[in-house]
């Protein structure tokens, strides 16, 4: 039986000027990272681009042309060069500090933006602080332990947003939790890790896996406070992707 072959020769399509290649009857392709294609399949559908895979390709040509400036910097780039914190979004700067200027002339190095491995070990430690919990189980028995949630909610608020991004007000909600055994609702602290963007919560909610979700949220954001590890982790360029497959998928739904 003959071998199959898999590898297809091509020329990558030229998004930003004219392409000679296509103009001379060559063949074109669409170059694109597999961590990249693993997200499309899981907010688009591999199916639905597979059935309107012109219609997909047009949609990013026809946006890209639009939004040169969007263009994305390389996986491994200069922090002179791309400051990503400043293109960060919202949740990121609300929990994340600001460094002196002339700590950002370093290089960053992007991992899968699909997989990220500081979370998946949170996850998995979440998971067994979570069982500690059931096994040593002890209730307070006072008036501060019996406090109205929406109480405890606000002075949570509280010590977060009395000061600027830092562990001492991540030990500080920690000691206040742990000193009056408050618990709170589980989506209050899965609101806290963006969803939209750490999709993990979104999984973990799916799969039904029990974890210590303030022990989650709360390393999350320590996370967070490492200078370079938003980039270097893969969660900026996750944010990235995920906003412009949102804008791909508007142009798609057009063409379709």
């Amino acid at each position: 039986m003959a071998r199959q072959k898999w590898n297809v020769d091509f020329h990558m399509a030229n998004l930003f000027e004219a392409d000679r290649n296509r103009e001379n009857g060559a063949r074109i392709g669409y170059v694109m990272h597999p961590h990249c294609w693993l997200l499309v399949d899981r907010f688009l559908g591999h199916r639905v681009v597979k059935q309107n895979l012109r219609a997909f390709t047009q949609a990013i040509e026809m946006y890209w042309r639009a939004h040169r400036t969007l263009w994305m910097p390389d996986l491994i780039h200069e922090t002179d060069e791309y400051p990503c914190y400043e293109n960060a979004a919202p949740w990121i700067k609300q929990n994340y500090p600001t460094y002196a200027a002339g700590t950002f002339d370093r290089t960053h190095m992007s991992l899968s933006p699909l997989i990220i491995r500081d979370i998946q070990t949170l996850i998995a430690v979440a998971t067994q602080e979570h069982e500690k919990t059931l096994g040593h189980a002890m209730k307070l028995h006072s008036i501060v332990a019996d406090i109205p949630v929406e109480i405890i909610m606000m002075i949570t608020d509280t010590i977060y947003q009395s000061r600027p991004p830092c562990h001492e007000r991540i030990l500080d909600t920690r000691n206040v939790l742990e000193a009056f055994q408050w618990k709170l609702p589980d989506s209050y602290w899965q609101m806290r890790c963006n969803p939209n963007l750490v999709f993990e919560v979104q999984d973990i909610i799916k799969a039904g896996t029990q974890i210590d979700w303030a022990y989650f949220c709360l390393g999350l954001h320590e996370l967070l406070l490492q200078e370079d590890w938003y980039c270097n982790s893969g969660l900026y360029f996750r944010g990235r992707i995920l906003y412009l497959i949102e804008c791909i998928r508007g142009s798609l739904s057009n063409t379709i």
